[in-house]
């Protein structure tokens, strides 16, 4: 691998690290402001805030030019992303215990290695496949002790949610290469940022739900505003880095946003970090480095 191409790997991998994070922290930032506003408006806002913050840099560019083919599919693959992934989400937390939807969610990184292999965009290697086991193996530990096996009767609706959604942001990982590639990461993830926040917002203003952000409080809105902004600057950093090393090891770094979520609640409720969540943070650190063995930029 010439300078150039490993500068541009290592580069996309601190980018797909930081939005495990990200996401991590956006996930708790999430709930604390879920408790005064609905799923669909808080999506609009989040996303409508994040193209905000993509803008200014947007325009910057020159005029883009997306050729009209590509609109339709950019559109739904920003709808799968945001509305739909969101939905099946907040559905499947209704049903199960939350740490069973994160363990159950947590699949994204070995189904978006399924759809890059089933689509001939990769290919399987012994590394990818064991990084992404032990991966979902360390988020399995970290939850153990949080995951209710008899969680009810309509439990498993919430698993089929989570999968759902799971599936669906796979997916987005494996489509979304060409058209980043096409143009770029950044008009891509504003238009596909502006399309999902039209959608929430207009579900919620049918619902009559968009009336509760009038009644959102100051830390709530602090909260909205961090969760969007971080997401615009997160899904340009996701986007950017699918355009230069395969989906799967962008993927893999998804496992860091349960870590980090259940981190910060620890934080927050003043627990302390039981062993549990340090093996099982130094098994996912672990499968990470695995998944990334091969250095050939694909």
């Amino acid at each position: 691998m010439s300078g150039e191409l490993k500068r541009r790997h290592w580069g996309a991998t601190l980018a797909a690290a930081s939005v495990g994070v990200q996401v991590g922290v956006a996930t708790v930032a999430s709930r604390f402001v879920l408790n005064e506003t609905d799923p669909f408006t808080l999506g609009g806002l989040r996303y409508l805030i994040g193209v905000l913050v993509l803008l200014p840099a947007l325009v910057m560019l020159r005029r883009v030019g997306f050729e009209r083919r590509d609109l339709l599919p950019m559109s739904l693959l920003g709808l799968l992303q945001f509305a739909v992934l969101i939905a099946l989400f907040n559905i499947a937390l209704t049903y199960a215990p939350a740490a069973r939807v994160a363990l159950v969610f947590a699949t994204f990184p070995l189904l978006t290695m399924i759809f890059a292999w089933g689509l001939g965009k990769e290919q399987l290697t012994v590394w990818k496949v064991t990084g992404m086991l032990l991966t979902f193996a360390g988020v399995a530990i970290v939850l153990s002790d949080r995951i209710d096996a008899t969680a009810g009767e309509h439990a498993s609706i919430g698993d089929l949610c989570a999968f759902g959604a799971a599936g669906c942001g796979a997916l987005c990982s494996v489509l979304y290469r060409p058209f980043v590639r096409r143009y770029s990461s950044l008009a891509v993830g504003a238009f596909a940022m502006a399309v999902s926040a039209v959608a929430l917002l207009a579900i919620s203003l049918a619902t009559g739900g968009i009336a509760s952000a009038a009644t959102i409080s100051a830390r709530g809105w602090a909260a909205v505003v961090f969760v969007g902004a971080s997401s615009g600057a997160g899904f340009w950093a996701l986007l950017w880095a699918y355009g230069q090393i395969a989906a799967t090891r962008v993927a893999v770094f998804q496992a860091l946003a349960p870590l980090v979520a259940s981190a910060l609640g620890v934080a927050i409720l003043g627990e302390t970090l039981g062993l549990r969540f340090i093996i099982g943070l130094g098994v996912v650190c672990f499968g990470i480095a695995v998944a990334h063995r091969e250095m050939r930029p694909q």
